[in-house]
């Protein structure tokens, strides 16, 4: 999981269609900045506008994931206490990221569904897809074709 940065960020036109890359002055496709976004009026993804908030669960899970890992590691003979923290920290960073993998890969997946209601069954998520396909079919789906009256 990175930090919020403006200009790793994705961008939206105000009808919502993406524009994650502009052309650059070589004609060449480049990650939309933050002064890009500014001057052709891009909105935020609801992710990076969610980014500028705490999240005291995460919070808390991350350093649970330090503490394990420091419970955990073994220690190495001769290690200074600040090299063993630094192994630490990179050990707690290692389960961070492969969790920031797994919902990155889920979201993916999950725009699929909204697109197509389709999962690939190669995908290494689909037992999680499949079940998320379910209840956005019974809920969102199903929900949108109620007439309210």
């Amino acid at each position: 999981m990175k930090l919020f940065s403006p200009d790793s960020a994705h961008w939206y036109q105000r009808d919502g269609a993406p524009l994650h890359t502009v052309l650059s002055l070589k004609g060449e496709p480049r990650a939309t900045t933050l002064r890009d976004a500014r001057k052709l009026g891009l909105l935020p993804s609801v992710t990076n506008i969610l980014g500028v908030i705490a999240k005291p669960g995460l919070t808390s899970w991350m350093q649970e994931q330090a503490v394990l890992a420091a419970l955990t590691l073994p220690r190495i003979a001769g290690e200074s206490e600040d090299a063993f923290a630094r192994r630490v920290v990179t050990d707690s960073l290692t389960t961070r990221d492969g969790a920031a993998d797994f919902g990155t890969a889920f979201h993916h997946g999950a725009e699929q569904i909204a697109k197509s209601l389709e999962v690939d069954r190669a995908e290494l998520l689909s037992p999680w897809l499949n079940l998320y396909r379910d209840w956005f079919q019974g809920n969102v789906v199903l929900c949108s074709r109620i007439q309210w009256t």
